[in-house]
C-alpha cells in the first residue's frame, strides 16, 4: 500500500515496501481515494493506494490514522495531544508524527510536539527516549521557538479564577513568573481581566522561568478551549516572545 497525509496545503506519501510494514518516504504516489480527518476543527485529508509491492498490505493503517490524528491536533494547537496519541502507538509513531509535523506544518512545531511530549513524560515519571533523542539530535533553541509562538496546554486550571466557559479563542493571556514555594520556577497564566487562568506544566516552565527572569517578556494568546466534558477541561494557549 501506499499512503498519503495530507495537512496545511502540503502533502507527503508513504511505501509500504517490506513483509513485516515497514514504510519508506517515496517523492509521489498514485492515491486512489482521500478521506478527511477533523481533530478540534483542523483537517487532515488521509489518502491509500495500491502499490506493486505489496498490493494487499494495510499493516501500517492504524499507525497512519494516528498520525493524521496527531496532526490534526498539532495544527489545532493542542501538541501535548499529539504526543500522547503517539506514543501510545509506540516508537515508530512517534519517529512518524515528528517528520510528518517538520515535513507538512514546519520544524518548530515539530520541535514544540518534541518537547512537549519528552517534558510531559518526564514529569509523569515516563521516560519517553524517543522524543528525547529527536530533542538530543535537533538542539532546539527554546528561544527561537518563543519567537514564533510555543503551543502547550494550561495545567491547574481547575483551581484557577476563570471558568473555561468564559474563555474563547484568540483572547490575549499574561504570562507572569510566580514566587510559589512548591516551585521556584512557577510561570502563571492570567486572564485578560487579570484573574489567574493556571499555569504552565512544570517541565516547560522550568525552561521558560529562566528567560524570564533573564529579562524575557512573553505574552500569550487562547488558541483553544474544550469545555463541554466538566471532567475533563482543557485550555491551550500559545506562548510568545514580546
Amino acid at each position: 500500500m501506499i499512503y498519503s497525509l495530507k495537512g496545511n496545503g502540503r502533502e507527503i506519501f508513504l511505501l509500504e515496501t517490506e513483509p513485516l510494514g515497514a514504510l519508506s518516504v517515496a517523492e509521489s504516489g498514485a492515491v486512489d481515494s482521500y478521506q478527511e480527518m477533523s481533530v478540534l476543527g483542523s483537517s487532515v485529508n488521509v489518502g491509500i493506494g495500491k502499490s506493486a509491492v505489496f498490493p494487499e498490505s494495510q499493516r501500517n493503517y492504524a499507525t497512519i490514522l494516528t498520525v493524521a490524528r496527531a496532526l490534526g491536533f498539532v495544527l489545532a494547537g493542542a501538541p501535548l495531544e499529539a504526543a500522547v496519541a503517539l506514543s501510545e502507538m509506540g516508537a515508530a509513531a512517534v519517529r512518524l508524527g515528528v517528520f510528518a509535523v517538520s515535513e507538512l506544518l514546519s520544524p518548530e512545531r515539530a520541535l514544540n510536539l518534541s518537547l512537549e511530549g519528552a517534558k510531559a513524560f518526564e514529569y509523569e515519571g515516563v521516560l519517553r527516549e524517543e522524543f528525547e533523542s529527536i530533542l538530543k539530535r535537533s538542539e532546539p533553541n527554546l528561544r527561537e521557538l518563543l519567537g514564533t509562538g510555543y503551543y502547550t496546554r494550561v495545567v491547574g486550571d481547575s483551581h484557577g479564577e476563570v471558568i473555561p466557559e468564559e474563555i474563547s479563542a484568540g483572547e490575549p493571556v499574561f504570562v507572569v513568573r510566580e514566587e510559589n514555594p512548591s516551585h521556584r520556577l512557577a510561570v502563571k497564566l492570567l486572564y485578560r481581566d487579570g484573574r489567574k487562568m493556571g499555569y504552565l506544566r512544570r517541565g516547560i516552565a522550568d525552561l521558560v522561568a529562566p528567560l524570564m527572569d533573564g529579562g524575557v517578556f512573553l505574552k500569550g494568546e487562547v488558541v483553544q478551549v474544550l469545555a463541554e466534558n466538566p471532567a475533563n477541561r482543557r485550555i491551550y494557549v500559545r506562548v510568545v516572545e514580546v
